[in-house]
């Protein structure tokens, strides 16, 4: 096999290869980047199947070129702008060009979130999604997944989908709500921070058990492709609260309980700080019970669990720790 990794050195692209390239050392593993990742974690990892490549899949051209001899393409892209403008003009691109060069015999395996179903709870893949629309993250995410719906119609073997809702874990640091702010605070004994609200339920996927969940879909044959997926979540129905008890358990520290930046500072700090000003249209998302159900059925097809919670903190928390320490020793 042969194949072709979007996104490859982001957390769950890296995740992924290190795990696929342990599983697989006779597959031939493409690592495609913007930049090439010469200075990646991933390429740091020299992984004896992985090259590291040059490719945009927002360029029609370079991405058939890199996926003509192809087996399998995996897409695990994120955007380095969180701009819901920036989002209505890129991923419908990203997506038709992937669609483009992807069929039975060179499927697509797609990292997706769960932004499409809106601030729901319980969600699985039959929760019905937001209308598309181009002018929101979440309507964007809908209308994209409208494009993978229509081609899973035409052709069931040339595409799977995985999603997740918020995920966490090592070296994505403030990329998610329990990076920096949060697990990075309680590993320094700092106190860890919330936007809007620590006391709503908010379900999580640890990083590397999402970006398992891409590669055992990819090797499942026909039971996994043609449809979406909602990957094992180790967090359910658990507070930011209750998450930050948890960590100080697993770290031996105090808890401090968690500072909340309220919702009113938030749109304040909106008009001067480009990521606050966009994430006031998620604020539906945290202030309100957002979890999971739909995990439920992968683990009972695939037979794939979720990593247990005291261990992704552990494991998330060392990460921190050392951090820390290689700052210090700086």
């Amino acid at each position: 096999m042969k194949v072709v990794i979007y996104g490859a050195t982001g957390a769950i692209g890296t995740n992924m290869i290190e795990i696929m390239s342990k599983k697989q050392p006779g597959w031939t593993i493409l690592a495609a980047s913007r930049s090439g990742g010469a200075s990646s974690h991933l390429a740091n990892l020299k992984l004896p199947n992985v090259q590291m490549v040059k490719g945009s899949v927002e360029d029609l051209d370079n991405t058939r070129e890199l996926t003509k001899d192809i087996d399998m393409v995996y897409c695990c892209i994120g955007f380095p702008k969180y701009k819901a403008k920036y989002w209505a003009e890129h991923w419908p691109i990203v997506v038709n060009n992937l669609l483009e060069v992807t069929s039975a015999s060179r499927p697509l395996v797609f990292c997706d979130n769960l932004y499409a179903h809106g601030p729901n709870i319980n969600i699985s893949t039959k929760t019905s999604t937001v209308p598309a629309d181009l002018t929101t993250k979440p309507g964007t995410r809908s209308k994209i997944r409208k494009l993978f719906q229509k081609r899973m119609d035409e052709d069931p073997q040339a595409i799977v989908v995985v999603g997740a809702a918020d995920f966490f874990g090592p070296r994505l640091e403030g990329k998610t709500v329990l990076g920096d702010p949060f697990l990075g605070n309680i590993a320094v004994g700092k106190k860890p921070m919330a936007l809007g609200s620590a006391s709503k339920l908010h379900d999580f996927a640890y990083a590397r058990d999402f970006s398992n969940a891409l590669y055992v879909v990819s090797v499942s044959g026909e039971k996994g492709f043609g449809r979406f997926w909602v990957c094992p979540h180790s967090v359910h129905g658990k507070s930011l609260k209750d998450l930050a008890v948890a960590a100080h358990e697993v770290n031996g520290t105090t808890n401090k309980g968690v500072s909340v930046l309220p919702t009113l500072v938030i749109k304040m700090f909106g008009l001067f700080d480009g990521f606050m000003r966009e994430f006031k249209e998620m604020l539906p998302f945290w202030m309100n019970d957002y979890t999971i159900s739909g995990d439920a059925e992968f683990t009972q097809v695939f037979e794939v669990q979720a990593t247990p919670l005291s261990d992704a903190l552990r494991e998330t928390l060392d990460y921190y720790n050392n951090q820390a320490s290689q700052r210090a020793g700086n």
